[in-house]
């Protein structure tokens, strides 16, 4: 629930006084008492803590967890969630960020239908089922700016007991591990430039070649075999259906995506299809087709799809931007410093 301004009011210097020392002491009094405030809520690996005069509840046999206030004003439904449809890309969907949740990536959705606001925060990485955990939460009010209750229940999540990791350290070895040496099944070299489809970009492999449309950005392995596409599925168009053998949401470039896995009679490809559309309500897809992809074409697939940006164009030092114009001539009665403010 957003807080709402007070109103002004004028208060003598000893009333205002007063007031600061009872808030001290209040605040002494809460921070002395939090421990027993709240109560913790364990649903397999994640602990959800919530103030202790909530309400819990288990639903479909355990799986879910249900909390509420007592006034009835705020209600959070956890579950460990299996990815079987966007998160994004719905018309109801207010905001979305990034968040870090139990020292995990997360992402946090803010939506409004029929008068009601709620906030989901969904981890990006699942467990090894491919679960993901699910908070939904529902406040009476506008939460466009959050809401302090939920923040607070949010900073004391925790997975499988131990205090949150840092975020920026990866989660498939432990921290005190040392990073891997390079060897010749590594992952391709980051590659240098990007090519732009409209607001979107990617890095091509290195010695691909890359042709630009107005429909699409192509990359073509130096053999001719393999094939990297990336095109934009215009609000409305259905997902690929025909020979889908696999269906994954996942995160992709900090993005959710959904990734298919296709096989036809002479082909197969894997394709990613991102969830967030663009202003047309367009979304990017991005395809490698070959006869045979083999570990090496997807390694290298999977490089350029954590390569895909949204961002505006910039051009490298002494390089003009995507589309723009040629500069002009220089003029040696021009005046070098026109359009600046030298104020």
């Amino acid at each position: 629930m957003t807080d709402r301004p007070c109103p002004r009011v004028t208060t003598t210097w000893w009333q205002a006084a007063l007031a600061v020392a009872a808030g001290l002491l209040l605040g002494l009094a809460n921070a002395s008492a939090d421990p027993a405030q709240w109560q913790s809520h364990r649903l397999d690996a994640a602990t959800v803590a919530v103030p202790a005069d909530w309400t819990a509840n288990r639903t479909n046999g355990g799986k879910d967890l249900e909390l509420a206030s007592p006034d009835g004003q705020r209600r959070l439904m956890v579950w460990w969630w299996f990815p079987d449809e966007p998160l994004l890309g719905y018309p109801d969907i207010v905001s979305h960020r990034k968040v870090t949740l139990a020292g995990r990536s997360a992402l946090y959705i803010h939506t409004r239908s029929g008068g009601r606001d709620t906030i989901t925060v969904t981890l990006d990485k699942g467990r090894q089922d491919k679960r993901r955990l699910h908070l939904l939460f529902e406040g009476a009010g506008d939460l466009g700016q959050g809401d302090a209750v939920l923040d607070d229940i949010l900073s004391r999540v925790t997975l499988d007991g131990a205090p949150s990791a840092d975020p920026r350290r990866s989660e498939a070895a432990p921290p005190s591990s040392p990073a891997p040496a390079p060897s010749a099944a590594a992952a391709p070299a980051a590659p240098a430039g990007r090519v732009w489809l409209g607001r979107v970009s990617i890095a091509p492999p290195p010695g691909w070649s890359a042709t630009v449309d107005r429909d699409a950005v192509r990359l073509t392995r130096p053999d001719g075999v393999g094939r990297i596409e990336l095109s934009l599925l215009a609000d409305g168009q259905p997902m690929p259906s025909e020979g889908v053998e696999d269906v994954d949401h996942t995160v992709t470039a900090g993005q959710p995506a959904t990734r298919l896995m296709v096989r036809n009679a002479d082909s197969q490809a894997v394709v990613y299809i991102f969830d967030e559309p663009d202003a047309d309500g367009a979304r990017a897809s991005l395809t490698l087709t070959a006869a045979g992809a083999s570990a090496g074409d997807v390694a290298t697939f999977e490089t350029v799809a954590e390569s895909l940006s949204t961002a505006a164009p910039t051009a490298e030092p002494g390089a003009a931007e995507p589309g723009a114009a040629p500069a002009a001539p220089d003029d040696p009665d021009q005046d070098p410093f026109a359009g600046l403010d030298l104020d």
